[in-house]
């Protein structure tokens, strides 16, 4: 079985600790770097979940554990995040990583902040659940060089776009990216929200400083 295999059927079985050590182990024998990690184990097991909620009546419970096992093993590789920010040089750039109003699915922010940060960008995960009216204060006090919205129900895309009308009105200057799974089968839909940039992937985020991707 593979590594993205084995991780699945301690996943499907909400083996919390089981998960969380596999997956650490990964790391620490060398087999996966922290972003291989992140882009071969944990975001496909995310976006390839499925369930049938009008036969399956646990849908939302399993998703929650699952989400909470995988958002815990991300908290974990934060020590890997640090060392890959290392091989990159610091930058001035500011970004704050956000979710739009009633997005409850922040994972993708989550580890969208992580990409940011090996990219040697200071990094403030904001996430999901901050007041509108509070995030554009903190935008008019520190002034971030960069916005990031992560969207994943398609559905919050109308809010996305109000979202940045709202930052657009305090501050001008700053840009303004995007990324989600709302975005797959509509990737230049973010120009009609008036975001700067699409994100799809740590190289995207590497495109933004001019550098080469890590």
């Amino acid at each position: 079985m593979t590594i993205y295999e084995n991780f699945i059927k301690l996943l499907d079985a909400y083996n919390k600790e089981k998960a969380f050590t596999y997956a650490l182990e990964q790391l620490n024998n060398g087999s996966l770097s922290v972003v291989e990690l992140y882009e071969q184990i944990l975001k496909p097991s995310l976006n390839n979940w499925n369930c049938n909620h009008e036969i399956n009546k646990l849908c939302i419970w399993q998703e929650h554990i699952r989400s909470s096992i995988i958002r815990s093993i991300i908290e974990g590789c934060y020590p890997y995040i640090l060392k890959e920010k290392e091989k990159t040089k610091s930058l001035e750039y500011t970004v704050a990583v956000v979710c739009p109003p009633d997005e409850q699915h922040e994972l993708g922010a989550r580890l969208v902040t992580d990409y940011f940060t090996i990219n040697g960008f200071k990094t403030t995960f904001v996430g999901s659940n901050t007041p509108v009216e509070s995030f554009i204060e903190a935008i008019r006090k520190y002034k971030f060089d960069y916005i990031a919205i992560s969207v994943t129900n398609y559905y919050h895309l109308f809010k996305t776009k109000k979202l940045i009308q709202y930052i657009r009105s305090v501050s001008s200057e700053t840009k303004i990216v995007v990324g989600g799974r709302a975005f797959q089968e509509r990737k230049n839909f973010y120009k009609e929200l008036g975001a700067d940039y699409l994100i799809e992937n740590i190289d995207d985020i590497s495109k933004l400083k001019g550098n080469v991707a890590i």
